[in-house]
């Protein structure tokens, strides 16, 4: 049983060695990042970059995203302004019922389980 433990525990060091010596081999992670790799291949010369759409004027989007245009943001800006309208009216609601109901349930002195027999 000790054998067959050591062989295992052998092996799996082995393992280990192993797959480290085939990491420090592989370049880091940002030189593989950093690598031109457009520059060589056919599929991406169509593909406009985040930068080209910046220029265009659309600096003001802070996200990394196709432009939806003009349609698009006063739809948005409306239903924002939609949903405060209904949390507005959801928080005065809210207070007008709190205002106006008393509290139902009783004081801990008068409760069946806090009275002593």
């Amino acid at each position: 049983m000790d054998d067959e433990l050591e062989k295992f525990i052998q092996l799996q060091k082995d393992r280990v060695a192993e797959d480290k010596a085939s990491l420090e081999q592989d370049p880091p992670y940002l030189e593989i990042r950093t690598k031109d790799y457009k520059a060589h291949d056919p599929t991406f010369t169509n593909i406009r970059t985040f930068k080209s759409a910046t220029e265009q004027g659309k600096e003001e989007n802070c996200c990394l995203s196709l432009p939806l245009g003009e349609d698009y943001e006063r739809k948005k800006q409306k239903l924002q302004q939609e949903l405060r309208l209904d949390y507005r009216r959801y928080v005065a609601q809210k207070k007008h019922l709190n205002a106006a109901e008393p509290d139902p349930s009783l004081p801990i002195g008068e409760r069946r389980a806090a009275k002593v027999t």
